[in-house]
């Protein structure tokens, strides 16, 4: 598929002015005539065309709304072999939000956090997230095509300097995007 301009795309098919790629993909080339933006969309080799964005009065595309808030929470590790000498353990908070509005608009926001393990034994440690956000989305409104929804994502790694070590992801799952001004608190576990 081919992402191009409705004006564009009327151009082409009336006067020819496009090129089949490799694959059966058209690339449309027209100029675009002052005042007349044409609408982006999706040519397909079939030759239909899907608008990624919808139109607004007077062009005018509808506002975000501002989600803030913190996600804290502890991360408990078991440490289920011996790690290599002189390694540190760190950990990685991944907070990953996407949608996509009644509009069109598409949200993918990702905000992360690395903090050092603490309470490091032979067996056990901890790590402690404090992750504040500040999210403009179009996607969390009951009339979205894909409300916006949070992911959260734990990456642990312990390594030595020179790199060595071993790392392990874990997908905890989704929840809905928390009202604005929210302490979203979590206690996890996971194993390296």
């Amino acid at each position: 598929m081919k992402i191009v301009s409705t004006l564009a795309l009327a151009v082409a098919l009336t006067s020819a002015a496009s090129a089949q790629t490799a694959g059966g993909l058209h690339t449309v080339t027209a100029p675009m005539q002052q005042g007349n933006r044409g609408i982006v969309g999706i040519l397909a080799p079939n030759g239909t065309f899907q608008p990624l964005i919808a139109s607004s009065p007077q062009g005018a595309l509808p506002s975000s709304h501002v989600f803030t808030g913190t996600f804290t929470g502890t991360l408990n590790i078991a440490i289920g072999s011996p790690l290599p000498s002189g390694s540190t353990i760190l950990c990685q908070l991944q907070l990953q939000t996407d949608g996509v509005s009644a509009a069109g608009q598409v949200d993918a926001i990702d905000e992360t956090q690395q903090v050092s393990a603490t309470g490091v034994t032979a067996t056990a440690a901890t790590c402690n997230f404090t992750l504040p956000y500040q999210w403009g989305l179009f996607a969390n409104t009951p009339n979205a095509t894909v409300r916006d929804a949070v992911e959260m994502f734990i990456l642990v790694s312990a390594q030595t300097s020179t790199g060595n070590g071993r790392t392990s992801f874990v997908t905890y799952g989704t929840v809905a995007v928390p009202a604005t001004g929210s302490f979203t608190n979590f206690s996890l576990a996971a194993r390296i």
